[in-house]
């Protein structure tokens, strides 16, 4: 049995349908832009269709970035939107627990500190106290 070979694939002369779309990387010279690259490349298009009767090329000159391929530019605000929201309830959640944590925190030191007649909260001598605190002298 002996091994099948394969035609080159000649992507103008096959329908259109078979290969939807073909990534072509490249580099912009020096001081071009995007628009300017476009512009030749539809020159170049239009002279490929003359060439091939039937035939209708387009190409889109991007800058690179996925979310203009056009096999993910139909999903790509739905992904970046489910991205979006998993990162907001998560930092919800985080928010949620630090709230919490401090409260009972407060709650925890409540009769560790008073007001003095400055209304100004002053933490009394106790076990409690952080060692950050002694050198301010913050006692009765």
């Amino acid at each position: 049995m002996g091994a099948r070979r394969r035609r080159p694939t000649d992507y103008f002369r096959e329908p259109a349908a078979r290969h939807a779309w073909l990534t072509i990387p490249g580099r912009l010279s020096a001081g071009r832009t995007l628009s300017e690259a476009q512009a030749e490349i539809d020159v170049l298009a239009r002279d490929l269709d003359r060439r091939h009767p039937g035939q209708h090329t387009r190409i889109r000159v991007t800058g690179g970035a996925i979310i203009h391929e056009p096999e993910t530019a139909r999903s790509m605000p739905m992904v970046m939107a489910f991205c979006l929201g998993t990162t907001a309830v998560i930092l919800l959640l985080v928010c949620a627990n630090v709230t919490t944590l401090l409260l009972a925190r407060a709650v925890a030191r409540r009769d560790a500190t008073c007001l003095v007649p400055h209304g100004l909260p002053r933490i009394l001598l106790d076990d409690r106290r952080p060692p950050a605190l002694i050198p301010f002298n913050l006692t009765r």
